[in-house]
């Protein structure tokens, strides 16, 4: 799985080359869609190719630029592991590819800097999770949404009880072990490998983890977990006799209650300090908070843009009726700022926002 940290995230942004290249599209996961998705990033390169041109920059120039994006075309393996969306970001001596959990659309875009506005649901969406069922069968990841989960293939994690054993055990002690097998240690022993598996594979990550197992399994593999995020509650039962879609079922309730309950408390704390100097619902106020780091909580409402431009140096902020050259959404510039600062950003329903208002900010100081 790739993923994006918040350096790289400020590094994208903070990108000013000639020409960064931000190609966006759908992909499957499995099905004959594979090919069609290999085909439709053809298409965007095809496309690439015919604006850099129209744009003055040299054959030789635009063959270095694209080739790492071609290279992913030509093979298929490459697209037997897919998630729902692919980014591309290539630039002079730059090259990054991102398969994400979220449907991208079609879209390409060139300029002198990266177009991250597609990533932002990542951050904002507030649906992901991660679902891990374990047994002495079996041990899977699940990464999910609101809408489905689906299983992760990674070696990082023992595929079962007795692999943990097989691999962890001295093979002089393995006899020994293998004939205590069900009591607590060894069942430990097979927990910390499953965990020291997912530190490195969710490190990066803020998302809630679901445990799914016995209650013995799961009071156990508590006792060892690091992961910050794991939920107290979790799903109880064997997992080896679920679905992905039965599991699916049983967890998001779980998820949706956290997501609902850090939403609800995130807006009582704005409404604790309304009318302080530590709230606002100015653009003028809050784009240059956030680009300071002064952003705590950001609230933004479903599908809310605002045009204009913002000047760092002089903190000026100038909003638009509609669109003017050289503008951007001041909207995603905030919510940008807040991420990179490690604030966090709530979209939420209109009927839900502080103050009725299209964008809300809760200050640090």
């Amino acid at each position: 799985m790739e993923t994006l940290t918040t350096d790289e995230l400020r590094f994208l942004v903070e990108m000013r080359r000639r020409p960064c290249l931000s190609i966006f599209l759908p992909t499957h996961r499995a099905g004959r869609e594979i090919e069609a998705d290999r085909i439709r990033l053809k298409d965007l390169v095809r496309d690439a190719e015919t604006q850099l041109a129209t744009i003055n920059i040299g054959k030789r120039h635009i063959r270095e630029l694209l080739a790492p994006v071609k290279s992913l075309t030509e093979g298929r393996e490459f697209w037997r592991y897919q998630r729902d969306g692919l980014a591309v970001f290539a630039a002079p001596g730059y090259f990054r590819y991102l398969r994400v959990p979220l449907p991208l659309q079609n879209f390409l875009f060139i300029s002198d800097r990266f177009d991250i506005t597609p990533l932002l649901p990542l951050w904002t969406l507030e649906d992901g999770f991660y679902l891990l069922a374990i047994s002495r069968k079996s041990a899977r990841l699940f990464e999910g949404t609101r809408f489905a989960v689906h299983e992760t293939n990674n070696a990082a994690i023992p595929k079962s009880f007795n692999d943990a054993l097989e691999t962890l055990v001295d093979v002089s002690r393995r006899e020994q072990h293998t004939a205590k097998a069900g009591l607590p240690s060894d069942l430990l022993l097979y927990l910390r490998a499953i965990d020291r598996g997912l530190r490195g594979l969710l490190n990066h990550h803020k998302v809630p983890l679901v445990l799914a197992g016995v209650e013995e399994t799961q009071r156990f593999y508590r006792e060892v977990n690091t992961y910050e995020k794991l939920l107290p509650e979790g799903v109880a039962g064997n997992p080896d006799h679920w679905n992905a879609a039965e599991l699916h079922a049983k967890a998001w309730g779980i998820v949706q209650e956290y997501y609902n309950q850090a939403r609800k408390k995130a807006v009582r704390l704005y409404e604790e300090n309304e009318g302080t100097p530590k709230t606002s619902t100015k653009l003028e106020e809050i784009v240059p908070a956030a680009f300071h780091g002064r952003v705590f909580n950001l609230y933004v409402a479903m599908g809310a843009a605002q045009c204009g431009t913002f000047d760092p140096e002089s903190n000026a902020v100038t909003v638009h009726d509609g669109s003017h050259p050289g503008d951007e959404n001041l909207v995603n510039l905030a919510v940008i700022h807040t991420i990179l600062n490690s604030g966090s950003v709530y979209t939420l329903p209109a009927s839900e926002m502080p103050e009725g208002s299209q964008i809300a900010a809760l200050f640090r100081y």
